[in-house]
């Protein structure tokens, strides 16, 4: 025979119904349903006073339109005809059920697939990118636009990496309000410049967790879909998502929120980054980003990347758009 427990939950529980519990340690199963705020409706009694018997039942919560159902095994205990009591341990079992899904979402966050197949073959792609990458130029239609303040502009520029990985601009036209020109997309192409001047950045193993979400295919190709966590805080860096091409480990698209703002002006920047496989290897396709600015609100941008090419030149002259003012 079990040992009584002398924790008893009840409405107003005196002394003697203490002792009455301490002496009734017959196990049963309870089917009932709780209401916050309520109380526990307990079975209907066989004759004789005593709780039925038989397998276990379910035991439900519910809260506004949510309702958990769990399978509760814990002990009911005959007091004064209407008083049920649940033994500590119901309780407890109770709450490891309801917290057990948020606890398996910590555990998913916090687990690391870098070592995996698939983040290996893109390590090796992504060295492969890099060098196809340098030295070759493609035209980006810059549109951008501050929905608060009714402005808006868009700006043709020539987008160059050179051999050793600097990137550079060459305005080749624009249209639209002189404030988009100097304080929205003059501002993105001088941080995506000095971006390849700071310290690495890059989506690796080194500044990343990685955490293999799902799988998705369009019957042609399949994509794997990782969820990218950063090991620091720093500029340039994020959380959200990296989708790789499952046959060549080549990166698909990028998307997320920066986990530090570049700047004290800045409240949030959000980006969607695509890429298009050519002879097998990723080139930037189209870039979306969202600003939320302390001044003019939020600030929207559109990129479309165009006749990609390999570089005539590297040091040609030219109107460099690198900062405000220009």
């Amino acid at each position: 025979m079990s040992a009584p427990n002398p924790l008893c939950a009840g409405e107003q529980i005196r002394s003697e119904t203490v002792r009455a519990f301490a002496r009734c340690t017959r196990p049963a199963v309870v089917t009932s349903r709780l209401y916050f705020p309520g109380r526990v409706a307990g079975p209907p009694r066989q004759p004789g006073g005593r709780p039925p018997a038989g397998p276990p039942h379910l035991f439900s919560f519910a809260y506004g339109s949510v309702t958990l159902t769990l399978v509760l095994v814990g002990f009911v205990y005959p007091l004064r005809k209407r008083v049920l009591v649940l033994r500590l341990s119901a309780f407890l079992l109770a709450s490891v059920s309801v917290l057990a899904p948020f606890y398996a979402r910590a555990a998913e966050a916090e687990a690391d697939d870098s070592k995996s197949e698939i983040v290996t073959r893109y390590l090796d792609a992504r060295r492969t990118q890099q060098e196809a990458l340098r030295g070759v130029q493609m035209e980006a239609s810059i549109d951008a636009k501050l929905p608060r303040l009714e402005k808006q502009g868009r700006m043709q520029v020539l987008r160059k990496i050179s051999r050793l990985g600097k990137i550079s601009f060459r305005m080749l036209g624009f249209q639209g309000d002189a404030t988009i020109k100097q304080e929205v997309i003059a501002r993105y192409l001088n941080l995506e410049s000095d971006s390849t001047d700071t310290q690495d950045i890059s989506v690796t193993p080194d500044n990343y967790k990685f955490h293999l979400k799902t799988s998705i295919s369009d019957g042609i190709r399949r994509t794997y879909v990782f969820q990218v966590t950063p090991k620091r805080k720093a500029v340039g860096l994020f959380k959200g998502e990296l989708w790789l091409d499952a046959e060549t480990g080549m990166p698909l698209r990028e998307s997320g929120q920066l986990v530090k703002n570049p700047s004290i002006f800045l409240k949030k920047v959000t980006f969607v980054h695509d890429y298009q496989l050519k002879d097998g290897v990723s080139i930037p396709k189209h870039i979306e980003s969202t600003v939320d600015t302390r001044i003019a609100g939020r600030a929207e941008l559109h990129i479309e990347f165009t006749n990609f090419a390999k570089a005539e030149d590297d040091d040609v002259p030219g109107e460099i758009t690198g900062g405000p003012g220009n």
